[in-house]
């Protein structure tokens, strides 16, 4: 077990030595120099002695793209203009030793395919040409815990303390190479850097520190812009992009990342997830490249999938854990015999009817407070909070006329649109009838 005292330059936030008091053989290795790091102008980690690291460049977008270490190795990394990385080439004495490139789904190593990533898991090749299903068995965290090629043979077994390092367990299996682990995310195993691959920045498990600082820090201005998920990796995990995600238990469900991505494939269902996302954020594949109005007032957007004993789908607000702004998590049931179009209409409904007038009301005045909805509403449902929405839409289309809301206007073009690529074949009248089922009675449609 490590015993970590870290010292920082100026008193700020950039770390400028870290000492060991504990285990010097695992985990943390302390080169003890009296100055192990130094930083560039963008705050940008450009040595860590540690590691043997003495220079690393950056590309316009702070992903390193050389890493150069002592005893003559180095790290290349190529991306594409986005910031997705494609290649990554390891070199020792000056020689390639490595290439590994990245296609989407396929990775390959030096040329020849490694494995193909897959909901479950990934497919392995193996040295005679065929491929060995390895289903990888997560915790909460979206931590790759247990590795199996078939129900009764385990390959791999992996522990990891709270922020991600790994602990050596007697007994632990690994059989193959797979380091697709902590929050399900890449390990950088070339020259000893073990370092994690979050597609924005790269993650230090032995430290529980970013090397390069947040993007979006002013968000979050009582935290260090080097701090892993808000400092209690227990509960939270950092997403490539913070302010519009997904859970693992969301994205590893097929039939909802089916429907999402058919959401926002759609014209009008891509700009609504825009107003919560953060410039870089990237959802089911498809990337925003600018902040959004909610997500510059510290509102993010997060999908859930859970076991719901009442609603199909359900929405709530808090102030988020780790910023001073709030989380709205929509939560989709993941036991319902729902169609998968049924499906598209619950999400839809929670996003654009519940989610946006919570929205609404935080951009008012930075507050969750019901200061968007009329005295009409709370005194006719007699403080009914969950009644609140539904009433409010049912005034504002009365006033505004229904074609002019998200909710039903908006929605009922991405419905339409969804049922074609869904090839789901119901009529307008149906998609209609079934979003008068999401509200009661006379609040969604009348003329349209």
């Amino acid at each position: 077990m490590d015993d970590l005292t870290y010292s920082y330059i100026y008193n700020g936030n950039q770390v400028d030595q870290i000492e060991d008091a504990g285990n010097k053989s695992y985990g943390f290795i302390d080169a003890d120099y009296d100055s192990e790091y130094t930083y560039d102008a963008n705050g940008n980690m450009i040595m860590d002695m540690n590691k043997g690291i003495i220079s690393i460049t950056y590309n316009h977008l702070n992903l390193p793209e050389v890493i150069k270490f002592e005893d003559n190795l180095r790290i290349e990394y190529l991306y594409n203009a986005n910031g997705v990385k494609l290649q990554k080439r390891y070199y020792v004495n000056n020689l390639l030793n490595t290439t590994t490139d990245y296609s989407g789904e396929f990775v390959y190593t030096n040329r020849s395919i490694d494995y193909i990533s897959i909901a479950e898991g990934r497919l392995k090749k193996g040295t005679n040409g065929t491929y060995t299903p390895e289903f990888f068995l997560k915790d909460h965290l979206g931590n790759v815990r247990v590795v199996l090629s078939s129900p009764t043979t385990v390959t791999q077994v992996t522990d990891y303390y709270p922020f991600g390092m790994e602990i050596p367990v007697s007994g632990s299996v690994s059989l193959y190479s797979n380091q697709l682990k902590y929050n399900s995310k890449e390990l950088q195993t070339e020259a000893d850097l073990q370092w994690y691959d979050y597609g924005a920045r790269f993650y230090d498990p032995q430290i529980g520190r970013w090397h390069v600082p947040d993007a979006y820090a002013e968000k979050y201005f009582n935290l260090s812009p080097y701090q892993y998920g808000g400092n209690n990796p227990i509960r939270f995990i950092d997403i490539n992009g913070d302010s519009l995600s997904a859970t693992e238990n969301f994205i590893n469900n097929n039939r909802l990342a089916e429907v999402m991505k058919a959401i926002l494939a759609t014209k009008w269902g891509y700009e609504y997830f825009a107003q919560y996302a953060a410039e870089g954020d990237e959802l089911f594949g498809y990337k925003f490249d600018s902040n959004g109005e909610y997500s510059d007032e510290g509102i993010d957007l997060i999908f859930d999938a859970a076991r719901l004993d009442i609603d199909s789908g359900n929405t709530d607000c808090k102030e988020s854990k780790d910023d001073n702004g709030y989380d709205i998590r929509i939560t989709i049931d993941n036991t319902t015999n729902a169609s998968i179009f049924e499906l598209a209409g619950t999400i839809i409904h929670e996003g654009f009817l519940e989610a946006s007038y919570m929205a609404k009301d935080i951009f008012h005045d930075n507050k969750f407070d019901y200061s968007n909805i009329s005295d009409i509403v709370k005194n006719s449902t007699k403080g009914a909070t969950y009644k609140y929405n539904h009433f409010q839409n049912y005034l504002d289309r009365r006033k505004f006329g229904g074609e002019n809301l998200l909710w039903p206007g908006t929605a009922f073009r991405v419905l339409q649109d969804v049922n074609k690529s869904l090839n789901s074949r119901l009529t307008d009248q149906q998609i209609q009838d079934m979003m008068r089922y999401y509200g009661f009675a006379g609040s969604l449609f009348g003329k349209f």
